[in-house]
């Protein structure tokens, strides 16, 4: 059984979810960024924070594949800090 499904939005989750965010415009809505998912489904996470991070509302983590901590697989999550301190945390 996998841990993700086929939906709507598939390949271009991250994109389509902030842009809508950005649409509405409202302060109260924004995007739940799962680095895991988002490494199974469009592995271009450094990219999707460059590019939407202002549009995260709350994130979570999780290494790919397995779902295990931080370090213990395909992610470079030093990086990826280095990319959220920079369009996230702000």
């Amino acid at each position: 059984m996998a841990d993700y499904f086929d939906f709507f939005f598939k390949s271009k989750c991250s994109q389509m979810a902030a842009e809508i965010c950005r649409l509405i415009g409202s302060p109260r809505l924004k995007v739940l960024y799962d680095i895991y998912h988002m490494q199974i489904n469009e592995s271009c996470i450094c990219d999707t924070i460059t590019n939407y991070g202002d549009q995260f509302g709350h994130i979570h983590v999780a290494d790919a594949p397995g779902r295990h901590e931080p370090g213990t697989g395909e992610i470079n999550y030093k990086t990826q800090l280095m990319h959220l301190m920079a369009h996230y945390l702000h």
